[in-house]
Formats: structure tokens, C-alpha cells, sequence
């Protein structure tokens, strides 16, 4: 089982920003860890920018945890910038689905 590799990166200008980086699996396997990774963003930061590089593999778990980071901070007002880069066959089935992951 690939894990889900979270680097955080704290702002040296503002340290109240956030910059992380996403990598391997994005799945239910790894919603615990993820989850708990993503409340600790919301309890610390008021600007978070997410990177998703190297994703092997993304699940519908991922999709609706993420959905929900945003929601929170979106009550919260926390400036959320996200993108992702995803191998084609993700993307493809996301956009089928519409599912846009990307902001």
C-alpha cells in the first residue's frame, strides 16, 4: 500500500500562510491521515495553498474529504488555492463525472 506523502511548507513571508504538497495515493487508506493533516491546516492557517504532484491514485473518499476541507474553510474564511495535476485518465473520469477538483 503506496502512502499519501503531506509536506507542509509554512509561508517565510506570511506565517499565517500554508503551502502544501500532495503526493501518491489519495484514497480511503489514507483518509484518517488526510482528514487529521487537513483539520490541523484549519486550526493553524488562514491561507492555505494546496499542490497535487505524483498522485497514483485518487478515490471517491478523497474527492468527498476534500470536498469538505473546502467547505470548512470556506466557513471559516480561509483562502483556499488548490490545483492539481492528475495523469489524464483521472481527469478524464472526474470531468465525465463532474468532478472538477481543480480551482
Amino acid at each position: 500500500m503506496e502512502r499519501a506523502i503531506f509536506i507542509n511548507t509554512p509561508s517565510s513571508d506570511d506565517p499565517g500562510k500554508a503551502i502544501i504538497q500532495l503526493e501518491g495515493n489519495l484514497d480511503i487508506n489514507q483518509a484518517r491521515f488526510l482528514k487529521l493533516k487537513f483539520d490541523e491546516l484549519l486550526t493553524n492557517y488562514k491561507n492555505i495553498e494546496i499542490l497535487g504532484t505524483n498522485i497514483e491514485y485518487l478515490d471517491l473518499s478523497f474527492i468527498q474529504l476534500f470536498q469538505s476541507f473546502k467547505n470548512m474553510a470556506k466557513k471559516k474564511r480561509i483562502e483556499l488555492v488548490y490545483h492539481f495535476h492528475l495523469e489524464d485518465d483521472i481527469f478524464i473520469l472526474l470531468e465525465r463525472a463532474g468532478i472538477n477538483i481543480n480551482a
